[in-house]
């Protein structure tokens, strides 16, 4: 029994077309299987002069379902690409946003960076002009020093020709002791201003010594004082630089 033509699409076979999309693929079938100059399409002249069977019709029947079933799935597949382009594209967006973001926040962070690096260089400059001018004091403190050492010698040199002429001076109050027993009052007299001098020089001596050790005190303490202040200015240096290759390293 002659049958109907089974119109392209039927089967889920879609016609041979080139690569394009979803939408052009669908609208394209729907055009090939109700295109009136087609033979066998519905309302063509070749259509109403073939002899109507029940089997033909059965397989038209058939035929427009499957082609009804593909179109379907086409639409499903159309939605899902849709669904899944939609998607894609709020991610992409969300991406850009938050990339936007965290360049935003890589340059402020850059920038901060930056300004730390400008106060710890203005600071590290400032402690280093700091560093030079100790220096310099500890040169000037040197310097007073040798020069206290040279006046503390010569102090000293004078304390021992104090001592020896004490020594002297005791040896012959002692001889004139001896002799004051026998002596005139002029004699006498002379013993006294002996013992005089001789006290005066003993005061002497002990002033001497007592300003040789006061100069020394103040130069231990002024040492002392000069080492500490060196050794912090030396410390928070150090500091300063670990603290500015730190930031360099971070950046």
């Amino acid at each position: 029994m002659p049958s109907l033509p089974i119109p392209p699409g039927a089967n889920g076979a879609p016609p041979a077309q080139p690569s394009t999309s979803l939408s052009d693929l669908d609208v394209r079938s729907l055009k090939a299987l109700y295109d009136s100059r087609r033979p066998g399409a519905p309302g063509s002249p070749l259509a109403a002069n073939i002899q109507f069977t029940l089997e033909g019709f059965i397989t038209r029947v058939h035929a427009l379902l499957q082609d009804d079933r593909a179109l379907i799935e086409r639409l499903i597949r159309f939605a899902q690409a849709h669904d899944l382009l939609k998607k894609n594209a709020e991610r992409a967006q969300k991406l850009a946003q938050d990339g936007n973001l965290a360049l935003e926040t890589y340059q402020k962070q850059v920038k901060l960076l930056e300004e730390k690096n400008s106060n710890m260089g203005i600071k590290n400059t400032a402690l280093q002009d700091e560093l030079r001018a100790l220096h310099d004091t500890v040169e000037r403190a040197t310097a007073e020093k040798h020069q206290l050492e040279a006046f503390a010698a010569e102090q000293a040199e004078t304390c021992r020709q104090l001592g020896e002429a004490n020594d002297a001076l005791s040896a012959r109050a002692l001889t004139l002791a001896a002799e004051a027993a026998s002596a005139p009052e002029a004699i006498r007299k002379q013993l006294d201003d002996c013992k005089s001098q001789l006290d005066k020089t003993k005061k002497e001596l002990e002033d001497a010594q007592d300003e040789i050790e006061a100069m020394r005190s103040a130069e231990q303490g002024q040492r002392i004082a000069l080492l500490d202040e060196l050794n912090t200015m030396q410390t928070e240096n150090g500091q300063l630089r670990a603290q500015l290759r730190a930031a360099k390293g971070g950046r």
